[in-house]
């Protein structure tokens, strides 16, 4: 049996990262939520359907009370994104090696390390503290895998692109 955890990559701040942003609208759009879901360059009549989904998962889960305790674009990350990605490719990956996939979602733990400060989430510190906790003969080789999607340049393309296309029109 082998156990993953991904604990520490929830305080990580990854739209954040993904769009060098510090700081994101108080309350988001439905197409800005469309924006962060995925680039449409053509097809534009699925912008106005995910718009709606958008627009229906805001009235459902991104409540006052919900967003007071939590950051929205954090819980939009943790409970959309990655619960879609997870689902998807996770779950399928997995079929291939291992039995049983059990996917989960805890939102006491997703509290605790979304309230450490976002400033702290961004260079990371939660994780690197978690590894040097968790194992730290690996924590001290200091090695940092940069993963293609998460460089400086395609993180400006992103923003571009979410600063462009969550304010058109149409």
């Amino acid at each position: 049996m082998e156990v993953k955890s991904w604990a520490s990559e929830i305080g990580r701040a990854y739209y954040h990262k993904r769009f060098l942003k510090k700081r994101f609208p108080q309350k988001p759009r439905p197409r800005y939520l469309t924006t962060l879901y995925k680039v449409f360059v053509n097809k534009r009549k699925l912008v106005k359907q995910t718009n709606e989904i958008f627009k229906n998962y805001m009235d459902k889960y991104l409540t006052k009370e919900v967003m007071h305790k939590i950051n929205w674009v954090d819980l939009f990350f943790w409970e959309f994104r990655v619960g879609s990605w997870n689902g998807l490719v996770i779950t399928g990956e997995h079929r291939i090696s291992f039995d049983i996939t059990i996917p989960y979602n805890n939102r006491i733990l997703l509290t605790q390390f979304l309230s450490i400060p976002v400033e702290k989430r961004i260079k990371d510190i939660p994780h690197k503290d978690i590894m040097k906790k968790a194992n730290p003969q690996i924590a001290e080789m200091n090695i940092s895998v940069t993963n293609v999607k998460h460089t400086k340049n395609r993180a400006r393309l992103e923003r571009l692109y979410l600063e462009i296309h969550s304010r058109l029109p149409f």
